[in-house]
């Protein structure tokens, strides 16, 4: 097609090819303008279907006037020879070209990203358009950095009776919703699925549904079931992860309602780190990706520290801890960060004791109330001197039965935090030196009973060779541990924590009552590598100079310091040997099949 004219466009040169077309440069010999034919494959010229299909994407398209979608400017028709559509031409990269080259080092960039996607989904849905192959290869980045969201060809226009094939599923595997994997109805909620994924995978550099096939995709996706991206990717901020899986949620019911909702949480996280001219971050960005992100890393750093100090001025104490944790994940020695922590650690003790003696007095009153009344008597209240020896912290019935404080009564509690989240609320161990210890009361018959709501112990968890884990408190929730560490608080008394992550095996370390507060290393073991050679017609199949039967199980536990393998499988076939160089991970299976 090189040279050749087409109607009024000469063909220039080949930009790209997809499955159904060929996408070529060209130049409209009427108004002299560069221009972009999209030419369906010879092989389907004369498909009836892929012409339509092809129809439908250039009147899809036609109703769409957005700077992040291409303009339209011609349609050939169904019964033009070449069936072709003309729209600008977007001088730049693809997405997936850009992120091979060089992956995003900063979460806060594939959140930009996407919060332009969904300018441009917002607009299409606007108009009763689903795109359903959102994917980075349908993203173009062009040379000043502005996005725009390519490939309506599987479009469908909602409410309009389908004109595809019964039971064709179409669109790429690895960003489809369980509902179109399903062959469920299909609304905006599906567009939001898929550009979760991409959050997901522009953030991490990693698919969160990955298969050794596309059967195998299709049915992870089903499940839904996937890595916690601060696992991946222990950059990655806390209420950016609340994003990626609200985005991911199996039921479309529990997603965004619309991209609009998406945008504004995107928003949201980006005004944590101080983040507010999206396309001017996105111009400066693709300008020099390089220099913007050591740039970025001190901006990030000043924000998060700033926008803590805000919220925790505000009562927000657990938001505040959270943009902290981010902040020492990036620099685990941060000074002021530390310091902050320290102080609100010690505001947190005094303010419980506070309130604790509040309670204490309130619940010594009502019981003395309650035998006053019993007996007809005036109340038996304790002596000054008695009641000095009751600890500040402690709250007892006057039973001698522990009295429960809930921790959404204490005045430092966030409405959505729970006892497991105070646990690992990470102010620095340093608050809690010099606190009393846990003292008893005596009741009324002579014999004291524990008090278990005291001053709480820091321990800071470090990790070892393997940096990014969870640690679970008490058989709590999971909690992300990453290269910078975290602090776990604990109440008094003995407890269990769990180390754990997917390579390796888990490790569990009880802390008990007496134990000071200090610094918890953790050191995980990786588990074997799995790697399953499979070839039915090989005379003998050999894994690292061992002999394995085909479709056996084959463990490789030599793994280096990163978790990681080079192994040798050898297929002897009676045509001759092939051999395979594959890499294995710690704790992951492997299928390995001959040619």
């Amino acid at each position: 097609m090189i040279g050749r004219q087409i109607d009024r466009y000469t063909i220039l040169s080949e930009v790209g090819q997809g499955g159904m077309s060929i996408v070529y440069r060209g130049i409209d010999s009427l108004l002299k303008r560069e221009v972009a034919v999209k030419v369906l494959h010879p092989h389907l010229a004369g498909h009836e279907e892929a012409r339509r299909r092809l129809e439908r994407e250039a009147q899809a398209v036609a109703k769409l006037k957005h700077e992040n979608i291409p303009e339209i400017y011609d349609y050939s028709g169904l019964s033009s020879e070449h069936s072709y559509i003309v729209t600008e031409f977007v001088r730049g990269h693809t997405l997936r070209e850009l992120v091979t080259v060089r992956r995003i080092e900063w979460p806060e960039v594939a959140a930009l990203l996407v919060s332009e996607l969904c300018r441009a989904l917002g607009h299409a849905h606007s108009l009763g358009i689903l795109h359903r192959d959102v994917k980075p290869e349908n993203v173009m980045i062009r040379d000043d950095g502005v996005v725009k969201l390519m490939d309506f060809g599987i479009a469908q226009v909602i409410d309009t009776q389908r004109v595809t094939v019964t039971g064709q599923l179409l669109g790429s595997p690895a960003y489809m919703s369980p509902e179109h994997v399903e062959g469920r109805p299909l609304d905006v909620r599906t567009d939001i699925f898929a550009a979760g994924i991409m959050l997901f995978e522009l953030a991490t550099g990693e698919l969160p549904f990955r298969g050794k096939n596309a059967h195998d995709t299709l049915r992870r996706i089903a499940e839904c079931r996937y890595l916690d991206p601060r696992v991946v990717c222990p950059l990655i901020g806390d209420r950016l992860a609340r994003v990626i899986t609200r985005a991911l949620s199996k039921d479309p019911a529990a997603r965004h309602p619309n991209v609009a909702a998406l945008h504004a949480e995107l928003g949201l996280s980006l005004a944590d780190a101080g983040i507010a001219d999206v396309q001017g971050e996105l111009r400066a960005y693709f300008a020099g990706r390089e220099a913007y992100d050591t740039e970025l890393r001190g901006r990030l750093l000043v924000a998060l520290t700033k926008r803590g100090r805000i919220v925790h001025a505000a009562g927000r104490i657990n938001q505040a801890l959270e943009l902290w944790n981010r902040v020492l994940t990036i620099d685990p020695g941060h000074r002021e960060v530390l310091g902050l922590l320290q102080r609100a650690g010690r505001r947190r003790m005094l303010v419980r004791a506070a309130v604790a003696t509040l309670v204490l007095g309130v619940c010594l009153g009502v019981a003395a109330w309650v035998r006053h009344a019993r007996v007809g008597a005036a109340p038996d209240l304790p002596s000054h001197e008695a009641a000095s020896r009751l600890p500040p912290t402690g709250i007892a019935s006057d039973s001698g039965t522990p009295l429960a404080l809930p921790d959404a009564a204490l005045p430092d509690a966030h409405p959505s935090a729970s006892l497991h989240d105070a646990r690992l609320a990470p102010p620095h161990d340093a608050a809690l030196r010099g606190a009393d210890p846990i003292r008893r009361r005596p009741t009324d018959a002579g014999v004291a009973s524990p008090l278990f709501v005291g001053p709480q112990r820091a321990f800071r968890v470090i990790p070892g060779r393997v940096k990014s884990f969870t640690v679970t408190v008490d058989g709590g929730a999971p909690e992300r541990v990453g290269g910078g560490g975290r602090t776990v608080w604990l109440p008094p008394g003995d407890h269990l924590l769990q180390f754990a992550s997917d390579c390796c095996d888990t490790v569990a370390r009880r802390v008990g009552a007496a134990e000071a507060t200090g610094d918890v290393r953790v050191d995980l073991k990786f588990r074997a590598a799995t790697i399953v050679p499979r070839c039915p017609v090989a005379r003998s199949i050999t894994v690292a100079d061992s002999t394995v039967l085909s479709g056996r199980p084959f463990e490789i536990a030599a793994l280096d310091a990163d978790g990681r393998a080079e192994v040798t499988v050898v297929f002897a076939k009676p045509g001759g040997a092939e051999q395979k160089q594959v890499i294995v991970h710690a704790g992951r299976r492997l299928e390995v099949a001959c040619d």
